[in-house]
């Protein structure tokens, strides 16, 4: 499979009583708001936000020192805290590559698919490994 070089960092808020629209509105508007204003090399964000739980993701330029942006991404997260809804914990942090992610995920279902027929339905694979 190719290597896709598109630098990618999630940054997870969580707090457990807070509706979507408060996560969106109290935590992610903000740090997305800082991120495009700190952080060098952006591409592009994309977030989403749930009962409880923002997921805010960083597409980076290629030729992006990674290690650099993360620390920014950190800092910048660290500083918003005083900012945020009072008990919000530091979020969770994770960097991957595009490549990381997968390509295609399908569902099979139907009537008549037993179980014994279910393990050889998740062992196809595709590409020229």
């Amino acid at each position: 499979m190719p290597e896709i070089n598109i630098p990618v960092v999630s940054i997870i808020w969580n707090f457990t009583g807070l509706s979507a629209k408060d996560i969106e509105q109290r935590m992610v508007y903000t740090e997305e708001r800082v991120l495009t204003t700190t952080v060098n090399d952006i591409q592009h964000i994309e977030s989403t936000s749930y009962d409880g739980i923002g997921i805010i993701k960083v597409f980076f330029q290629p030729s992006v020192t990674i290690s650099t942006a993360v620390a920014q991404i950190t800092a910048v997260s660290q500083t918003i805290l005083r900012q945020l809804p009072p008990g919000t914990t530091p979020p969770l942090i994770i960097q991957y590559s595009a490549s990381d992610v997968p390509v295609i995920q399908y569902g099979v279902g139907g009537d008549g698919i037993s179980n014994n027929k279910q393990p050889t339905l998740r062992s196809i694979s595709c590409g020229s490994d």
